[in-house]
């Protein structure tokens, strides 16, 4: 039995993904993938480890001895390092997500669930705020003017008198205003419920992934 295989196979026994074995040794996953398909070899720097990690002596590694042979321990191994197995499909992470997710587990899920539900929070005040501040005019006396779409009625009728414009004409400015408004703030709703979504998801996923293992 080849190198790649010898690494394949004790990775597998000792209970560890592609990934533990990359982060304990400091290398890429996708490295590790070549070392068990035979792409390439390991820097020799790195069987020392490997065999600390397996339980297993470097000798063992670069024999041809077969795996139905137990190795031998180092006669003074080192202790394995301390390592957390993770799903495989938190690869598909992005990095930065994938190592908050390493470093919290499912408790990182629930500060994106947080993180989504106060987004929502403010799309939601905002589109009030913008609500209010809009349409606040409409039917308000300032001063004994009374007002239509916050524009006093008196500059309407007079618009209307002198030059034949609306007041509708003017209400629509209003409209376009909470157009954008609503866009704006209904798209900052819409991140915020799937981030919300997508943290409770995550948090689930992990929490019952790792109450099965």
């Amino acid at each position: 039995m080849n190198l790649s295989e010898k690494i394949l196979y004790c990775r597998k026994k000792a209970g560890m993904s592609q990934l533990d074995l990359a982060d304990a040794l400091g290398v890429s996953r996708q490295a590790v993938s070549k070392w068990e398909t035979g792409e390439s070899n390991p820097d020799v720097t790195k069987l020392p480890q490997m065999a600390a990690l397996f339980g297993v002596t470097t000798d063992y590694l670069l024999s041809d001895e077969p795996v139905e042979k137990a190795a031998e321990p180092a006669e003074t191994p080192e202790p394995p390092q301390s390592t957390q197995v993770y799903p495989e499909w938190i690869n598909n992470l992005p990095k930065h997500m994938m190592n908050m997710v390493k470093k919290f587990g499912w408790l990182y899920g629930l500060r994106v669930a947080i993180g989504g539900a106060l987004m929502t929070a403010m799309g939601f005040l905002g589109r009030w705020l913008f609500r209010a501040m809009i349409f606040s005019g409409t039917g308000t006396s300032y001063g004994g003017w009374t007002t239509s779409g916050g524009v006093p009625q008196s500059i309407l009728n007079e618009l209307n008198r002198q030059s034949g414009f609306a007041a509708s004409g003017l209400d629509s400015i209003d409209t376009t205003a909470w157009n954008v408004a609503s866009g704006f703030t209904g798209f900052i709703l819409f991140l915020g419920i799937c981030t919300l979504l997508f943290g409770i998801v995550l948090a689930l996923a992990l929490r019952s992934w790792g109450e099965k293992r």
